[in-house]
Order: structure tokens, then sequence, then C-alpha cells
């Protein structure tokens, strides 16, 4: 298309060009040029314009060509920080969890909430993103497991979170056998303990294994393995076990495991 300069009319074709031209041609053109030569000129000049935009074109292409990589490159590089820094943080934080107790060939009944309370019952617990379980506003929580008469031990991963109230709030929690209305406590705390609590404190300030071994006549408190208390008790070794929560004790709680005590 070709496009006249004085007065913007465009042309088409050879036929068009009769209606850009000025009424006197000799005033514009060359005495010896025809509506032909106006037409070609046109296409001349419609041309070059298309070699110069398509030359334009192949710069701005290939700038945007040598621009991609380094982009890709970055993208890729700031995916795989992320990537990193999620896989350093995760590993952090599930290797500060325990690892839920395992059963062994004396082992009568284990779990470890990692999907859901598998049949536990009790009013005051609430299941955790990380897998146990923590009390809240005290309660019991009890297994569906119970003890027949058989000497036992029961051990749990537990660590002690804190007190649910502004200032001396009273602590008590731990594991129990409740049979029929008799709820027999094996209690860690303020209220009643096994041993005191300044004597077990700092070491549930992380999870710990608390385990309490009942045999005919006796129970005794281990944490971590370490026997730590012994009392005589005088009830049969029947009934419900499973964790309680008083007072204004906030405890969570990882896995449970009864084994059978090989006399």
């Amino acid at each position: 298309m070709f496009r006249h300069a004085k007065n913007g009319h465009a042309c088409k074709g050879q036929g068009d060009c009769k209606t850009f031209l000025h009424k006197d041609g000799r005033d514009i053109l060359p005495q010896n040029w025809t509506h032909a030569n106006v037409f070609e000129e046109g296409n001349k000049m419609n041309m070059e314009e298309q070699k110069s935009e398509a030359y334009h074109r192949f710069l701005v292409d290939g700038d945007r060509k040598n621009t991609h990589p380094h982009k890709r490159s970055r993208l890729l590089w700031n995916c795989s920080l992320l990537v990193c820094v999620a896989i350093v943080l995760g590993g952090s934080f599930w290797f500060a969890l325990p690892f839920p107790l395992q059963p062994d060939s004396h082992t009568l009944y284990s779990t470890d909430w990692s999907r859901d309370f598998n049949a536990w019952q009790g009013a005051g617990w609430q299941k955790r993103l990380n897998g146990g379980v923590h009390s809240d506003h005290g309660g019991l929580f009890l297994s569906p497991y119970v003890a027949d008469g058989t000497a036992i031990q029961i051990d749990v991963q537990m660590k002690h979170l804190g007190v649910d109230a502004f200032q001396n709030g009273t602590i008590s929690f731990g594991m129990m056998l409740k049979n029929g209305d008799a709820d027999h406590t094996f209690a860690l705390g303020d209220i009643d303990p096994l041993v005191p609590w300044s004597d077990t404190y700092n070491a549930l300030l992380n999870f710990a294994v608390v385990s309490v071994k009942i045999q005919k006549g006796t129970v005794t408190l281990l944490i971590n393995g370490k026997r730590v208390a012994q009392k005589s008790i005088d009830f049969p070794i029947k009934g419900s076990l499973g964790l309680f929560a008083g007072g204004d004790s906030i405890v969570e709680a990882r896995s449970f495991r009864v084994d059978k005590v090989m006399s």
C-alpha cells in the first residue's frame, strides 16, 4: 500500500491511484510517470517497510531468547533454594520428636496415635498435628486394653508442656488403672505423687519415657529406664489402662506400650 505524502490517501491497487492524484499531476509527479509507475513505487516502499519491520522483529526476538535462559536459571535456583530450606526445617522439626515406642516379643498392646485415637476414649484430650495427643483442661483418656491380673509394665513417651493458669497452678498427671468405680492413679506432680515433683520436673521438660511397673503388691516408677520410686499397693492389676491429667496440667504423650513383666 502506498500513502500519498500530501493528502494521506491510501492506494491499494493501480486503479485506486486516481483517487489521490492531484488534479494537476504535473505539480507532484515527474512528467514521464504514469499510474503504473506510481503503483510500482508504492509497492517498493511497502516492501522496504516490511523488510524493516521484519528486521526489527528479528532483533526483538533475539533479545527475548537471550533473556529467557537467565530467567529460567534464576527461577530454578530460587525453587531449589526453597526446597532445601523446607527440607532442613522439616527435618529439624521431626528430628526433635522422639521415635514412637516399638513393640517386641513381650508387648501386649501398643499405639502411637499417629493417625487417630485408635479407640481411646475420654474427654479433655486432643490430637496434635505431629501425631501425639495432649491434655486440654484435664480428664481421663482410656485405652481399649484391659489388664487381666498379669504383672505389666506401662511405658509412655510424655512431656510436661506447662500449666493452664496465670500463676500457682496445680500439676497432676500420669497413668492410671480404672477398675469399675475405682481409679488407681500413678501420678506425677503435686497431688499424691509417686515421687516429689521436684525430682522429675527437669526430666519432663523434654520427652521422656515414663514407666510404671505394676506387680503383685508393688508399683515401681522409672524415668528413661532409671528407677526413681517404689510404692506398695493393695489392689488387683485388673481394669482399663490409660492416662490422666488433673489440675491445670498440660501434658503431651506420643506413644503408649504395655509389656508383660517376665519374672
